[in-house]
């Protein structure tokens, strides 16, 4: 393999890792063995465990942000995009391997990344939607709304709204977020 696809096979394994153990068990040994590699490329790549579990977190909300980009492009109605794009993304991460052991085993580690004055997941993800659904006025307000639905709704699931299935995510984006998006985009029309 090129040593460019290392740093990837290495945060491949630790995402693996993840999903079966969550954070706390963790360890670059662990990652270095099953990346195929030695712990002293580990080290080359990363400076340590912090490292790379952050290398992790940016790996997967970026490969689910880019899949959702391709989403998007499937869809010209912008409401369908709206509706469509959220259910899917978030019936992902709902059922994403590596959060489910986390959120199962030890949550308290995930709060650097989804908690505190800018957090990095939502700062990824809030820049990244708000180009998603046209980035016409009220995309920023917008973006930071589903954003944050998706962080309240999988560290805390509903028991009104189902966000774990993909008709109940389309309901709830339906019901809620295709009023909100009018709503933000009047308000910052008026506001012009």
């Amino acid at each position: 393999m090129s040593e460019q696809s290392t740093p990837t096979r290495i945060i491949e394994a630790a995402v693996s890792w993840i999903a079966e153990t969550g954070l706390r068990k963790i360890s670059v040994d662990e990652i270095a063995s099953k990346a195929s590699v030695s712990r002293a490329t580990v080290y080359l790549h990363f400076p340590g465990r912090s490292a790379i579990i952050e290398a992790a977190v940016r790996h997967e909300v970026g490969r689910i942000l880019a899949r959702a980009s391709a989403d998007a492009e499937r869809y010209d109605d912008r409401d369908a995009r709206l509706v469509e794009v959220f259910a899917a993304s978030v019936v992902d991460l709902a059922h994403h391997p590596a959060l489910a052991a986390v959120l199962r085993h030890n949550p308290k580690i995930l709060l650097p990344f989804v908690f505190g004055p800018d957090p990095l997941g939502i700062r990824m993800a809030r820049e990244h939607v708000a180009t998603l659904f046209d980035g016409g006025p009220g995309a920023h307000e917008l973006a930071e709304m589903i954003v944050r639905t998706f962080h309240s709704f999988l560290l805390a699931p509903s028991s009104v709204f189902d966000l774990s299935t993909l008709d109940g995510a389309r309901h709830y984006a339906r019901v809620v977020l295709l009023p909100l998006r009018d709503s933000l985009a009047a308000a910052a029309a008026d506001s012009t």
